[in-house]
């Protein structure tokens, strides 16, 4: 198989563009009862759902939102008769936290001056290249464990 996620064809391909998201919203506002606007539930859903970014030709141009987690925005807004869900992040979504808690011990193994996990909590960011393949024994290397991140699901360009 040939691995297509890096490339810019397909950035779009497993996302939702805003406009899709607010034509969605459009439509089940007339056929639901709705207690917000389009605008205002774009507000409350951008912080969480979007800005992911597939290929690094792509950045700066397209974000895209989580589509699993705009559906279960949506569905849950429908079902709560228009109020916004109590969650914001649908459960079997949220990051298993001893996966982390085993990520950031590796981290601190493999830490030389300054911790992976620790730069992106200190700067909000990371900078690194992406590899497509790796295996575990490397992964001590900082842009093997920078790329574990984001195929984990929890960076992205």
């Amino acid at each position: 198989g040939t691995n297509y996620s890096l490339s810019p064809e397909f950035n779009e391909m497993t996302g939702f563009n805003e406009e899709e998201v607010r034509a969605m919203l459009d439509y089940y506002a007339t056929t639901c009862q709705f207690h917000h606007s389009t605008d205002e539930l774009i507000e409350a859903m951008k912080p969480w759902y979007d800005n992911y970014c597939f290929a690094e030709q792509s950045y700066g141009s397209t974000t895209m939102y989580n589509s699993n987690m705009v559906l279960y925005f949506v569905d849950n807004y429908i079902r709560n008769g228009g109020y916004m869900p109590r969650n914001m992040v649908e459960e079997n979504i949220r990051v298993d936290y001893n996966k982390l808690r085993m990520l950031i011990r590796k981290d601190k193994e493999f830490a030389h001056d300054a911790s992976t996990i620790q730069t992106l909590v200190q700067q909000g960011y990371i900078t690194g290249e992406l590899k497509t393949g790796f295996p575990a024994e490397t992964i001590a290397e900082p842009d093997n464990f920078i790329s574990l991140l984001f195929y984990f699901g929890m960076l992205t360009i």
